[in-house]
């Protein structure tokens, strides 16, 4: 993953195998399965708030305490550093699929965020001649030009804004214009937000929804 907002996340992680042979194969395994360029997911669980993920890379060499261990021990304990590109754990995807016909649709989307870090929304949807999305809560409509793939949009500021299935960047068909605002953390509520569509063929419109949070609790 590229970097956006990298956080780093350091603790201490306990091995323990029944026999001093299981100790070794088990650290071997950990090792192995960390490494400076490549992410390894970290899961979560909490009977409150269920699974929640976070993708880590090592940013430092891990530090056994050489205090807790010696020649006999079948347990140690290891100081972790890792870093995360993608700064806030993950706890799932929700997306709303609506259908439009031939001509100019209106529609609406529920949206609501529970989580405590903002939601940026993505739309997606099937080849279309116009189409204004919402920027967050705001009220102000951001106008997407036609579209004959499959498109993307995305209304994080860091992230490529409009997309096509084709592979093309299609941000310079928005010709300067960009999404200001994001989804309030809390919004307990679901609140409505309008979507008008142009198509010459039926389709549907996606919201997608990624639920981001600081903590594996709250």
């Amino acid at each position: 993953m590229t970097k956006t907002e990298e956080r780093l996340v350091d603790f201490r992680v306990r091995l323990e195998g029944r026999t001093r042979r299981d100790l070794e194969e088990l650290f071997v395994a950990w090792n192995e399965a960390w490494d400076f360029d490549a992410d390894l997911e970290m899961l979560t669980r909490s009977e409150a708030y269920g699974e929640r993920t976070l993708r880590l890379r090592l940013d430092r060499e891990m530090q056994p305490d050489v205090g807790t261990f010696s020649m006999q021990s079948n347990r140690m304990e290891i100081e972790m550093v890792a870093v995360a590109c993608w700064p806030f754990l993950t706890s799932g995807v929700d997306t709303i699929t609506k259908n439009f016909g031939i001509g100019t649709t209106n529609l609406e989307f529920e949206i609501d965020n529970k989580t405590d870090v903002p939601l940026w929304m993505e739309w997606g949807g099937d080849p279309m001649t116009s189409l204004q999305l919402p920027d967050a809560l705001s009220g102000r409509m951001v106008p997407i030009p036609a579209q004959t793939n499959v498109w993307k949009v995305r209304t994080r500021k860091t992230f490529e804004t409009l997309s096509s299935a084709d592979g093309t960047n299609q941000l310079p068909a928005l010709r300067g214009l960009s999404f200001m605002y994001e989804i309030p953390k809390r919004v307990m509520k679901p609140v409505k937000l309008p979507v008008v569509v142009t198509a010459s063929a039926p389709g549907q419109i996606r919201a997608i929804m990624r639920r981001n949070h600081e903590m594996p609790w709250g």
